[in-house]
């Protein structure tokens, strides 16, 4: 089945299709086989409707203690791998049927479309932190991407329902995908590579 999707003049932000900042939330499972080493698992997501973030980073920390004495201050280099897709809203679509593109199946109803990409990376981090709690600390930092493979996508999130699934098909023979009324292979958007992140980390 060939889709055809238009991007039309109206569609909001449809001649900035860059990213901007974004409020987002990541959540981190880590275990640490010594005291100074951590492997983590990372989930991030983003908050704003307009803008899809969804990334997994597996990877390592270093801990590093700057000041011992009275309340602790930590550093925590570390370098993993990442899995990000990404996009900026351009509109909706509705479909009247279940169908499939690319092996992947699209249900029926209103769906959010993104254009955007999948970036598997080299990930660098870098965060200090210091105890607020027994259990939580303060924490800030930067990661720096390093691409590896990018390839171009167009992301459906479904608008109904408790659970809303999304879907990532990569421009191919399969999808039509265009940009001011010209048929695109690769889309406009392209992905900050720095980010900066704050927050409380609970720790046991």
């Amino acid at each position: 089945m060939l889709f055809q999707l238009v991007k039309c003049v109206s569609i909001k932000n449809e001649a900035n299709t860059s990213t901007d900042l974004g409020l987002g939330y990541y959540v981190v499972l880590g275990y640490k086989p010594t005291n100074r080493l951590s492997l983590n698992l990372k989930s991030s997501n983003s908050f704003k409707k307009d803008f899809f973030f969804k990334s997994y980073q597996l990877g390592f920390e270093y801990i590093i203690c700057l000041k011992k004495g009275g309340r602790q201050f930590f550093m925590l280099p570390g370098i993993g791998y990442s899995l990000t897709t990404s996009g900026t809203k351009i509109g909706r679509i509705t479909l009247s049927e279940n169908m499939t593109i690319d092996h992947k199946k699209l249900s029926k109803g209103e769906h959010m479309v993104y254009s955007g990409n999948k970036n598997q990376a080299i990930a660098f981090n870098l965060k200090f932190k210091t105890a607020i709690g027994k259990r939580l600390s303060l924490a800030i930092g930067v990661d720096y991407l390093m691409p590896l493979k990018v390839d171009d996508h167009i992301i459906f999130k479904e608008d109904f329902g408790l659970i809303k699934r999304q879907v990532s098909i990569a421009l191919n023979n399969q999808l039509e995908y265009y940009e001011n009324n010209t048929i695109v292979k690769e889309t406009s958007y392209s992905l900050h590579n720095f980010s900066i992140n704050t927050g409380i980390r609970f720790e046991f």
